[in-house]
């Protein structure tokens, strides 16, 4: 089964958001300035994970089916090698949490020039993105 449509348009409309952000700043004069390179990095890491369709299937199987958190959590390479998911190199590791057996999150940590983000699914509230 696929990811509740509420956490999909949710997705849809940030991706298109950053997609804006991402043309802005690479018509953007300073784009040569280090902070402008590290946003516009920023920008195509969203992008490129949140545009996967393995990435997005494996959230939809996690959703259905919320014991795999666990297989998750305890050998994350593993997990994503056999479902052939290859993550961008900024990635630092792969998070999870089990509040409850049917809330949960899964995510990953990423850096950009010395800079910390976080990109989350919550099983409860869907998708979102934070600077660490």
């Amino acid at each position: 089964m696929p990811l509740p449509q509420e956490h999909l348009r949710h997705l849809e409309s940030s991706l298109h958001q950053h997609e804006r952000e991402l043309q802005d700043l690479e018509r953007d004069p300073d784009q040569g300035r280090p902070e402008v390179r590290t946003e516009i990095e920023f920008h195509k890491v969203v992008l490129q994970v949140g545009r996967n369709d393995k990435i997005r299937s494996i959230l939809g199987e996690l959703h259905d089916n919320p014991q795999l958190i666990d297989q998750l959590a305890s050998n994350p390479s593993e997990f994503l090698r056999a479902r052939g998911i290859n993550l961008p190199a900024h990635v630092t590791r792969i998070v999870t949490n089990k509040r409850t057996p049917r809330s949960f999150m899964a995510g990953i940590d990423f850096q950009i020039a010395g800079r910390a983000f976080s990109l989350q699914w919550e099983s409860e509230w869907g998708f979102g993105v934070r600077v660490l």
